[in-house]
């Protein structure tokens, strides 16, 4: 396998992977929307760090430090407390902490949200936030239609080639830059070196 098809199948098996998660939640969210609503209170709102680790040029490790903002409420179901923390549809992370700080104070201490609950599993909610939105959606699927639509094209263009052999820094390497140039969210998160692994 030469460093040119990893390549490929690491973009196309993001695409698919995109398309399937895509599904997942969409099928999910809209079955929440179904579910009881109860008034939940907001009792954590604040940026949250950690470290990530990426590729980044040359196949160099890259450590950097993220921020995501982290909302937790708490509601109460048939006398029984239960906490949340689905506010977002997507998590995303950055290396800004003013910005996660900023999306955080959208849901101050003390301030009420709504919650749909799950009526079997009363402990898994989801907030009013992180409803729905379709436009989110399509631009997820789009994204992800791109890459796997990419991938074929370029796989059914691919011409016979003396490229590296699999396995090797110079196909791991492409694998992990392919992913990660494409400028897809999950990067930040240290998808990319974990997508190449998988198909390598």
């Amino acid at each position: 396998m030469t460093g040119e098809t990893v390549s490929i199948l690491v973009i196309t098996g993001s695409g698919v992977y995109t398309l399937l998660a895509s599904t997942f939640r969409l099928l999910r969210d809209k079955r929440a929307l179904n579910w009881p609503t109860v008034s939940g209170e907001v009792v954590v709102s604040r940026a949250k760090g950690k470290w990530n680790a990426s590729s980044g040029s040359g196949g160099a490790t890259e450590v950097s430090y993220l921020y995501s903002p982290e909302v937790v409420y708490v509601y109460t179901v048939e006398g029984e407390s239960f906490e949340g923390t689905r506010t977002y549809q997507f998590e995303i992370s950055s290396s800004s902490q003013s910005w996660a700080e900023k999306s955080a104070l959208k849901f101050p201490v003390g301030s009420e949200v709504e919650v749909f609950y799950n009526p079997r599993k009363p402990n898994k909610s989801m907030h009013r936030q992180a409803a729905l939105k379709l436009p989110r959606y399509i631009l997820s699927f789009s994204f992800g239609a791109c890459l796997t639509i990419g991938g074929v094209i370029w796989h059914l263009k691919q011409e016979p080639s003396a490229a590296s052999k699999p396995g090797d820094s110079t196909s791991i390497t492409r694998a992990v830059d392919a992913v990660g140039n494409l400028g897809h969210p999950f990067r930040r998160r240290g998808l990319a070196p974990m997508v190449a692994a998988i198909h390598l």
